[in-house]
């Protein structure tokens, strides 16, 4: 019994981080409850449709903040 819940575990766990890693590699991006992983190719992608969207973008250090002035 207990061999079947750790199999059942294990896979749950298996397909989160397929999931994820599946959103990464098609969108540049995934959500993680509050937090967002982002590749390079994603915060680009994040930036031009913020510029579009008329936000405001501004980089700090190794931080990049988006405004909403609307």
């Amino acid at each position: 019994m207990k061999k079947r819940i750790l199999i059942a575990a294990v896979a749950v766990i298996l397909c989160v981080v397929g999931f994820v890693v599946f959103n990464i590699s098609r969108n540049g991006s995934a959500k993680l409850g509050n937090s967002e992983i982002v590749t390079e190719k994603g915060l680009d992608k994040m930036k031009e449709d913020a510029k579009k969207n008329g936000q405001r973008v501004e980089e700090k250090g190794d931080q990049i903040i988006f405004y909403n002035d609307n």
